[in-house]
């Protein structure tokens, strides 16, 4: 581990879903902590370490999909409006910016611009130049949306919650009108939209 000691901003959701029943406050922490590092646009860095900041690549969007298990396996703690109140519009910026600075063709589906940026370092689908459109980066998407659209209405904002979901709804109708063939998902060039094999 001299090398692979740092906080990824996803790996550290995997941390928090594993804390959230003994050690629920540790598990928020940990969740809070992509926040905590992110910039003006909500993003946050590739990770972090005792030395420095890396910002290169960006990690999925997997803090929504995160929040739904959290929900569901400690709700007393972590469905408390507090602290859905102060994560929510973090949260919002964060998914804004997969929506505009990660759809370059305006297909209503992100992309990935490098492998390090879907956390599958060396999956197969990179063979192929990115960016690429996969479809495990439009389903994290979707779950996203969705959780916010569950905050904002736990929070009294249900245009907010409506909102949000249409926009799931728009996406999951894309990905599965563009990326379902017949009886598997594929991965899309992005722009061209050539299928990645």
């Amino acid at each position: 581990k001299d090398t692979m000691t740092n906080l990824w901003s996803w790996d550290n959701c995997f941390n928090t879903m594993a804390m959230a029943g003994a050690h629920p406050d540790l598990a928020w922490d940990q969740l809070l902590w992509v926040f905590d590092s992110a910039n003006a646009d909500g993003i946050s860095p590739d990770f972090e370490n005792d030395r420095g900041v890396v910002w290169n690549f960006s990690k999925p969007p997997i803090q929504g999909l995160t929040l739904a298990y959290l929900e569901r396996n400690n709700p007393s703690f972590f469905n408390d409006k507090r602290r859905l109140a102060s994560l929510y519009p973090q949260l919002a910026k964060r998914t804004m910016w997969y929506l505009k600075m990660r759809d370059w063709d305006r297909d209503g589906l992100p992309q990935y611009n490098h492998g390090y940026d879907s956390g599958w370092d060396n999956a197969t689908v990179f063979l192929s130049l990115p960016p690429t459109e996969s479809p495990d980066l439009a389903a994290l998407t979707i779950l996203q949306l969705e959780s916010l659209s569950r905050m904002a209405n736990a929070l009294g904002k249900p245009q907010e919650g409506r909102e949000w979901q249409s926009r799931a709804d728009r996406m999951l109708r894309v990905m599965l009108d563009k990326m379902w063939k017949s009886d598997h998902f594929v991965a899309l060039h992005d722009g061209d939209h050539k299928i990645i094999e």
